[in-house]
């Protein structure tokens, strides 16, 4: 067999950094959905009358979407671990820095949710 070269190799690790990009942005619509099916139901739910029935609603509703929010969070918190990994790797072998989204503006970083209440500001470079 032959020897892998450096851009073959690169060529794989972006293979793999695009297939976990979109796996991490599948886990953020999967979330929405969940969402709104939560809420749905929880429409739902205000409309019945209280009593054991009501109880075992809120019991379901509560157990199901803490459920499917800790799976897809899982999920998507270790692609997008992996995908900030990737971007470290692949921009260490080309010598400057040429991918970084997950790393500092995806929607799984800690910047994202920081700019969702500070406003942007404006480089001076």
């Amino acid at each position: 067999m032959t020897e892998l070269g450096e851009k073959e190799r690169i060529q794989i690790l972006l293979a793999e950094y695009t297939s976990l990009r979109s796996e991490v942005n599948s886990r953020i619509s999967s979330s929405y959905q969940v969402v709104g099916i939560g809420t749905a139901l929880i429409a739902w739910l205000l409309q019945q009358q209280i009593g054991p029935r009501f109880w075992i609603g809120v019991c379901v509703i509560v157990a199901g979407a803490l459920y499917c929010g800790r799976v897809i969070t899982y999920d998507a918190m270790n692609a997008a671990k992996r995908v900030r990994e990737l971007e470290a790797e692949l921009n260490n072998r080309a010598g400057e820095k040429l991918i970084f989204w997950e790393t500092e503006r995806g929607g799984l970083n800690a910047n994202y949710w920081r700019g969702l209440f500070v406003p942007f500001r404006r480089n001076s470079n």
